[in-house]
């Protein structure tokens, strides 16, 4: 099976009203989203760790990094973002794109990627920044240069 998501969001509990308002915005724009909230009839019965493996490396155009320390510390937070760092590997272009609610290190991630800060932007204005970015044309793969 594979899905067709525009936007994956990964992101701690601790910070799910703020993510949940950003994916209400998205939602009401027609963009295809995950988010686990949303997501309770495709996730019920799923394996969830091959699951989200998929979501994150294969099925999403991009992923969302909603970054803090609670973000760095969890569990599942750890697999989704692990699945990503994957997908930027082989990436030519922009996949993640980090929000950062404080400044923890995330391991992995390149500290030359640039990052918003969550406290400057208003889920609404986080929801249009991430609409135009799904609107901007991806880069070739190469440009031969």
């Amino acid at each position: 099976m594979t899905r067709a998501i525009d936007v994956a969001l990964t992101y701690a509990g601790e910070q799910e009203g703020y993510v949940r308002a950003v994916a209400v915005e998205l939602r009401e724009h027609g963009v295809l989203l995950f988010f686990a909230p949303f997501e309770e009839v495709n996730l019920w019965g799923e394996d969830l760790i091959p699951y989200l493996e998929r979501v994150y490396s294969e099925w999403a155009r991009l992923c969302v990094m909603f970054i803090s320390k609670q973000y760095v510390d969890k569990a599942w937070p750890r697999h989704e973002r692990q699945a990503a760092l994957s997908r930027q590997l082989t990436e030519q272009s922009a996949y993640i794109l980090p929000v950062r609610f404080d400044d923890t290190e995330v391991p992995g991630l390149s500290s030359s990627i640039y990052f918003v800060r969550a406290e400057k932007h208003t889920p609404v204005e986080l929801s249009a920044m991430i609409m135009q970015k799904l609107a901007s044309p991806t880069p070739a793969a190469s440009s031969g240069g």
